[in-house]
């Protein structure tokens, strides 16, 4: 008679298995319950799975086109409805005031929020007026969306309210061709 190394309760000596907790007591050889043990640690599965998980991920984000044109097409929509709200600003004051403003920070909140919007698209506004007035006014205006992309398409627009576009790395001016604002 020999005990189970598990429960402690008597056992038979030829038994394979104890009938109190049904142990396993076949000999194994030096060791290979330990290397048993260690291949089937639950934190290393994890983590080997965590990591072929990242990996997969990163593959897919750099190998599937999708995500590139998709992001460029909603970063350029961005771009043209935030210059065609603050230009919707910017002539209304000019309405109100008789005169073009001398900066952005003349304009009301609606139009810092579309330049907000824009910046979140990686464009950047940029506001030049055009002649001086004895007011401090000004006679006209360019604006304009610099994307901080390459092959994003830049935007300029003016007092005659057309806007042009060039995907080229430079600002659009008034020599580019025109388009419809929602092109």
């Amino acid at each position: 008679m020999r005990t189970c190394p598990k429960c402690g309760e008597p056992i038979g000596a030829g038994a394979e298995e104890c009938p109190h907790c049904r142990a396993d007591l076949t000999p194994h050889p030096a060791g290979a319950g330990e290397n048993l043990e260690k291949s089937i640690n639950p934190s290393r599965l994890f983590i080997a799975g965590g990591i072929l998980l990242l990996g997969l991920w990163a593959m897919a984000w750099f190998i599937v086109p999708w995500h590139f044109s998709g992001r460029q097409l909603e970063a350029q929509e961005l771009a043209r409805d935030s210059l065609a709200q603050v230009q919707t600003a910017i002539d209304a004051y000019k309405t109100a005031n008789g005169v073009y403003p001398a900066s952005l920070g003349d304009l009301p909140e609606p139009a810092w929020l579309a330049i907000k919007k824009a910046k979140s698209a990686h464009y950047e506004i940029r506001y030049v007026r055009g002649g001086g007035e004895s007011s401090g006014g000004a006679a006209g205006y360019t604006l304009a969306a610099r994307a901080g992309d390459k092959g994003f398409a830049n935007y300029f627009t003016d007092e005659t309210q057309v806007f042009r576009s060039t995907t080229e790395n430079r600002d659009a001016t008034k020599s580019d061709p025109a388009i419809r604002p929602d092109d």
